[in-house]
Order: structure tokens, then sequence, then C-alpha cells
């Protein structure tokens, strides 16, 4: 069975989220969202997969959003 959250806003300890993490992989000059909002989180227990997606607020191009 899987699972879904969606539209949750992350805003505390921001700099250990696994998406900013990644993102700071990418653009280490930007690292640090105001905000994380949780668009799509799955975990397919059957095949013990996990896909998740999430806008970054306020990482990209002039403090724009982006999805990651």
């Amino acid at each position: 069975m899987s699972k879904f959250k969606s539209n949750q806003v992350i805003r505390t300890n921001l700099d250990e989220h696994p998406s900013v993490r990644a993102w700071s992989e990418l653009r280490p000059d930007r690292v640090q969202p105001e905000a994380i909002t949780i668009l799509k989180e799955r975990e397919d227990n059957k095949w013990n997969n996990k896909s998740a997606l999430y806008r970054l607020h306020g990482v990209g191009p002039a403090g724009t959003a982006v999805v990651a």
C-alpha cells in the first residue's frame, strides 16, 4: 500500500532535510530555503521504494522557488 502526504509546510530544521542537502550539491551558493512544501511523498512497502517531490522556497534565481 502506498502512503501520500501533500501540501504540508516544513519551517524548522530545514538544513537537515534531504531535499536541501541534495540541492546544496547542485547550488552551494544558495541552500537555505525559507520553507519546504511537501508536494508529494510516497512509500511503497511492497518494493521498499520511496519517492518525493518538494518545493524549496527561496533557493532559486532571484529568490524563486524550485521543485526538487
